[in-house]
């Protein structure tokens, strides 16, 4: 496995123990440390997952809050005017890659039925 599968393994992991919806305040800087992955690369990954529809990514643009979709460059969600805070939460989609994660760490997919 490679560090960025297990960042985002880790990291889905950790807001799918969130409420459904419930959006968590990051910075990239916090998440490079926490996961050793480059700050450009962290950024590059949560843009990938939110294309993905894993995530929903959302940072306040002077304005309002805006999704990564509602803003337009990709550079200014994450240089935003608070200090390069944003919201991330877990959508359907990521919620259901983190269940086959828990499935598939026994190496095996158990079925539902």
């Amino acid at each position: 496995m490679t560090s960025y599968e297990s960042f985002k393994n880790r990291f889905l992991s950790s807001l799918a123990k969130h409420s459904p919806g419930q959006e968590i305040q990051c910075r990239s800087t916090s998440l490079s440390q926490q996961y050793g992955i480059a700050e450009l690369d962290v950024r590059e990954c949560l843009s990938a997952w939110a294309e993905e529809g894993l995530i929903r990514l959302q940072a306040f643009d002077g304005e309002g809050f805006r999704d990564q979709d509602g803003q337009t460059h990709t550079r200014t969600l994450f240089l935003n005017p608070t200090g390069g805070y944003y919201s991330v939460s877990l959508r359907t989609p990521g919620r259901e890659f983190v269940e086959l994660l828990s499935k598939t760490k026994i190496g095996f997919i158990t079925s539902g039925g």
